[in-house]
């Protein structure tokens, strides 16, 4: 709520109020008066006393067109018979405001005390005079009617009324986007649809890109392998080319020669030895890549395997375990098939003795 000027809460108002309250205790007044009017007005000064801000927030209609007068009223050292009743009626008002904005269902109350306060006067009214009773029924039947219309050409108000006219065709608005949203949730869910396949089809990309990286450095060995074996192929048929071309081209030299026989044999047999050797290797890391390829084909449908797995057998604790086993299995190198360089040598050996016995 917007600040407002202090009326009740001014100091000069709290102690022309306290210094009416006092002479009215007093009981020494030098006039006749209505029995009600006295203690109705000790009530009110009372209300205005302990609760100044709630009069000051809620009673702006009255504060403009009688405050003055009111105030003149109540610091008036004189006071007369006509004087009480401008009293009586101006507190009738200002409470009779206060309780038009507010409303209280709790004893204790500012709201519940006031409204207890005026119907005591009202269910009293045939004792008060005629001229009092005129401004208690403009009170009770006109001045909410006042105080409505001055509500209403508030200049809150006049937005409300703005924005209800700017926006009459908020139905219409609500319904397009009502349309717009069943819509999204149609696109939401397809995109989850598709999400859910990335997931099957990514699932464990983890470990699957582990695989790859170690099938990657695998098939690059064994393409090393190949060149290898292609190079001690070449190097083994060497001679042999060699030896062709020379007797092609020396013809009258056909001698038999023992010892260069010898050297090509055995240079022979140990690049087949190496060939041997690399070959093994070969075969060992294609039999690895086909694991590694086994395991990546695994980690791409095992998510929809387990989901199943679980709706049909409920909750199983061994359920992954050959998954586990065969996933996070050792890779078989099968490394007992492939001979060592000193058995090689070993071999070697033993040919070179049996052929220098005599």
């Amino acid at each position: 709520m917007e600040d407002v000027a202090d009326f009740f809460a001014a100091q000069k108002f709290q102690i022309a109020i306290a210094n009416l309250a006092r002479r009215l205790s007093d009981d020494t007044l030098s006039f006749e008066t209505n029995k009600q009017f006295i203690p109705f007005i000790l009530s009110a000064l009372a209300f205005f006393k302990t609760n100044p801000h709630d009069f000051d927030v809620t009673c702006q209609f009255n504060i403009k067109l009688i405050g003055d007068r009111f105030y003149s009223d109540i610091s008036d050292s004189r006071i007369d018979e006509v004087g009480i009743e401008n009293i009586f009626t101006s507190c009738y008002r200002f409470l009779s405001e206060l309780a038009f904005y507010k409303d209280g269902n709790f004893p204790g109350n500012v709201a519940y005390e006031v409204h207890r306060t005026l119907e005591k006067i009202q269910y009293e009214a045939s004792e008060i005079p005629a001229r009092v009773k005129n401004q208690l029924v403009y009170a009770d039947n006109f001045m909410p009617v006042a105080l409505a219309k001055s509500y209403l050409n508030k200049a809150d108000f006049g937005l409300i009324k703005s924005f209800d006219e700017k926006h009459s065709g908020l139905g219409k608005v609500v319904e397009e986007l009502n349309t717009k949203l069943e819509a999204s949730k149609k696109e939401v869910g397809a995109l989850h649809d598709a999400l859910k396949n990335y997931e099957n089809a990514f699932n464990f990309v983890g470990l699957h890109k582990g695989f790859n990286d170690i099938a990657r450095s695998k098939r690059r060995s064994s393409y090393l392998s190949i060149c290898i074996m292609a190079v001690l192929a070449c190097l083994m048929i060497l001679p042999f080319l060699w030896k062709i071309w020379h007797v092609v081209n020396n013809e009258s030299s056909s001698a038999f020669n023992t010892e260069l026989f010898m050297a090509f044999l055995g240079y022979d047999l140990l690049l087949l030895y190496f060939f041997r050797v690399v070959f093994q290797g070969y075969k060992s890391v294609k039999g690895q890549l086909v694991q590694l390829d086994l395991r990546k084909a695994v980690c791409q449908f095992i998510q929809s395997y387990a989901d199943y797995a679980v709706k049909i057998k409920g909750s199983n604790p061994a359920l992954l375990e050959k998954f586990e086993s065969l996933v996070f299995s050792g890779i078989v190198a099968n490394e007992e098939n492939i001979p060592s360089t000193f058995d090689g040598v070993e071999q070697l050996a033993k040919l070179f003795e049996k052929i220098r016995a005599p």
